[in-house]
Parts: C-alpha cells; structure tokens; sequence
C-alpha cells in the first residue's frame, strides 16, 4: 500500500467514525431542547440549514451516487436536526407568545 492509498484509507475511517460519532452527539442537544422551556439557546436557522443540508446529501447519497449506507446515515442525521429545529422552534413561538400576552413575569 502507498502513501496516497494510505491516507485514503485513513480518511474513510476517520470520515466514518466522526460520522457515526455525531450522530451520538445530537442526543444531549435533543435532550437539552426537549428539557427547556423557551429553547432561547438554539438557533433555530441553523439547525434548519442543516437539515436541509442532510437532507440534499442523502437525496445526492441515493440518486447520485446510490450508495444507500451514505444515504441512510444522512436520514438519520437529518431526522436529528429536524427534531432540534422543530422542538425549539415550537418551544420559542411559544414562549413569544407568552410573553407577548403579559402571562410571565
């Protein structure tokens, strides 16, 4: 094996494995979202650029390259991003209107 084959190969593994991990690090987000009342620390237009990030690379993951593992794990990284991105936005609306209405003080 050469050099280049070599860090080829490093770089599919090191592109799988924080792949993967990331999945596992939108969990305390989900969790913190969920648990919070007003989402006031989520950006909430981030979290739907990536989505539709997620989105767009597993539709080029299935269509494009027809690589169903790509295109799955980008289903499952985009569901996690919609859930924080509509919980929080859900929970902001809210909490504005709350605050519109005089009820908190």
């Amino acid at each position: 094996m050469n050099g280049s084959e070599m860090a080829a190969a490093f770089l599919v593994l090191a592109y799988s494995f924080t792949s993967i991990a990331r999945l596992f690090f939108y969990l305390p987000q989900i969790r913190s979202v969920v648990r919070s009342t007003d989402a006031a620390a989520i950006n909430v237009p981030t979290w739907a650029v990536w989505s539709l990030h997620n989105l767009v690379s597993s539709l080029y993951g299935w269509f494009i390259t027809h690589d169903a593992k790509f295109a799955l794990f980008f289903f499952a990284s985009g569901a996690c991003t919609t859930l924080i991105a509509s919980v929080a936005a859900k929970k902001q609306f809210a909490f504005s209107k709350v605050l519109k209405e005089g009820k908190c003080t």
